[in-house]
């Protein structure tokens, strides 16, 4: 490790005293191990700087481990120490503030740092290599301008949960699951293995419990969960506005398509993506499950402005179906009706005679179960065909009435016990 410069040679020779920085206590539950009762002078003073490394907060850093000066750099960068306080000359405190220093500015030079931490460049070396063993990724700079780099990225302090905030991911990720956020169910059993793994006990019992006795109904459980790399490219290329090139399946059939995507829908248990498609010159609905493979590229787009992503998934999923065109009117008030119908079902328009409501269907026996369904008058406008088949449910629900009428059993006294 090399010699240490007098002021740390004095300290290592003595009994840890009640200068040395104490990190208070916290009432969150930290996911970390237990602190040692190390000092720097003692063989396994590599465990002592882990576990306090493991315990430090930045600003428990910054404002117990005393640093009492602070100048900003920018807006987006953390504060940086100036002026160093007295209790920077344990060894240990000295290395929590490499590390808080690396994590404020990214990249900072051996002189700059020797100096801040008012020892020479050989102890910064020493400090980083301490770093560097317990796991911290810093690479070095050689040159007269070298200097260190924390990898991008990288952050302390441990991960931290209050009962709350564990409860509400473990809420998440139980959801989530059932949705089917992703096709591979072992992501979020792994999560949540790691959760508890963290917690301590009680709250570990706690979050169990829930687990074991929770029952999330989701109406419509994802029927084909996409891969978590599709939605994953998907949101990226919608936030950064970048084009997207994939390759989509469709029945027996596979194309490759530039794609521009606007946003992405969870509806009824699957997966949609909204984008302007290249290939059809036209904007088209995709479905995540269906994509076999989605690569960014670096051409960007525009969307156009108001474009509502969700709107128009259900204006398309509306349109589906073209064997038949539906027009009915309602004698309803709009507000009414568009809390009733949804707009997968077809399109509604306010006209002087009423509402009218458009939509497009496969089976028109299927659309008079639902027109009678209806709390409101209905006068159906076109296809001739639907009439025949309110006109067999009509036949369906006389027969009903003249069955139970002639039926022995009166109405509401319930099926007849078996004798024994």
């Amino acid at each position: 490790m090399g010699s240490r410069p007098g002021s740390e040679a004095q300290q290592s020779a003595s009994p840890p005293s009640s200068r040395r920085a104490r990190l208070p206590r916290r009432s969150q539950l930290i996911a970390t191990p237990q602190r040692l009762a190390v000092w720097p002078g003692s063989d396994t003073h590599v465990l002592g700087f882990r576990a306090e490394l493991f315990n430090a907060l930045p600003d428990q850093i910054q404002h117990q481990l005393g640093i009492c000066k602070c100048v900003y750099h920018a807006p987006n960068v953390a504060v940086i120490p100036v002026k160093i306080s007295p209790h920077l000359y344990n060894p240990t405190t000295r290395l929590l503030t490499v590390l808080e220093l690396l994590q404020a500015r990214g990249r900072i030079g051996g002189s700059e740092l020797a100096e801040r931490l008012e020892v020479d460049e050989r102890s910064v070396r020493r400090y980083v290599t301490m770093l560097q063993d317990l796991g911290i990724p810093i690479t070095s700079e050689r040159g007269r301008y070298g200097g260190y780099r924390l990898r991008r990225g990288f952050k302390l302090p441990p991960l931290m949960f209050t009962e709350d905030e564990a409860l509400a991911v473990t809420l998440g990720l139980l959801t989530g699951r059932q949705f089917g956020a992703v096709a591979a169910a072992a992501a979020f059993e792994g999560a949540l293995a790691k959760l508890e793994r963290v917690l301590p006990e009680a709250v570990r019992q706690e979050l169990r419990a829930v687990q074991e006795t929770l029952t999330i109904d989701v109406p419509f459980g994802s029927v084909s969960p996409p891969a978590a790399d599709s939605l994953i490219g998907f949101s990226l290329a919608t936030r950064g506005r970048r084009r997207l090139q994939i390759r989509y399946r469709s029945g027996s059939r596979e194309t490759t398509r530039a794609v521009d995507p606007y946003g992405i829908v969870y509806r009824s248990g699957r997966w949609y993506a909204v984008g302007w498609c290249h290939l059809r010159t036209d904007v088209r609905v995709f479905r995540l499950d269906r994509v076999e493979e989605a690569v960014l590229t670096e051409e960007t787009f525009t969307p156009p402005d108001g474009f509502d992503v969700r709107e128009h998934l259900y204006r398309s999923l509306a349109t589906a179906y073209s064997d038949w065109t539906v027009e009915v009117l309602l004698h309803a008030p709009i507000d009414e009706a568009r809390q009733w119908i949804s707009p997968i079902v077809g399109t509604l328009e306010e006209t002087p005679r009423g509402v009218l409501l458009r939509s497009q269907v496969d089976s028109l026996a299927w659309m008079a179960h639902y027109l009678m369904g209806l709390r409101w008058p209905v006068i159906v406008l076109q296809p001739p065909e639907l009439l025949q088949a309110l006109q067999s449910l009509r036949a369906r629900i006389t027969a009903c009435l003249r069955q139970t009428a002639a039926s022995e059993a009166p109405v509401g006294a319930g099926p007849r016990p078996q004798p024994k």
